[in-house]
């Protein structure tokens, strides 16, 4: 955490949020709809602590962990960036996308692709049935 906030006081993170509640995915979702854009990610790209050779890749998406972080860093700051993470184990994932698509993509293939606006309209109705209203079409 101690580099993360140096390369932020630094102003080379963009975005940043943590994996805390729903891992990876949940993440990347909420990145996604507070941004008003997409991401092309490799989830296979994560670095993986656990000694496996392919971790499945529902685990990499929605392991939860207090010690990870989803961070969005401009192309020309990358270098900086890394460089302040010195032994902190991190991974390039993937890249924004001004087109408003999140695409994850697994073992080489492309796993799914979701609109964001799909993906707003699907938390408004979470939200709408959480306070008991239906959602209007």
């Amino acid at each position: 955490a101690r580099a993360l906030h140096g390369a932020i006081r630094a102003g080379l993170v963009r975005a940043c949020h943590d994996c805390s509640e729903g891992g990876l995915g949940v993440a990347l979702a909420e990145m996604a709809l507070a941004g008003h854009r997409g991401a092309e990610v490799h989830v296979m790209d994560v670095p993986c602590a656990e000694a496996q050779a392919a971790p499945a890749m529902d685990w990499v998406l929605f392991s939860e962990s207090n010690g990870r972080y989803l961070v969005e860093v401009a192309p020309e700051d990358a270098v900086a960036f890394e460089a302040l993470l010195e032994d902190v184990p991190y991974g390039r994932i993937g890249v924004t996308r001004d087109d408003g698509t999140l695409v994850v993509r697994g073992h080489g293939d492309e796993a799914f692709t979701l609109d964001v606006a799909t993906l707003r309209t699907a938390w408004r109705g979470h939200l709408a049935a959480g306070a008991g209203e239906e959602e209007k079409a």
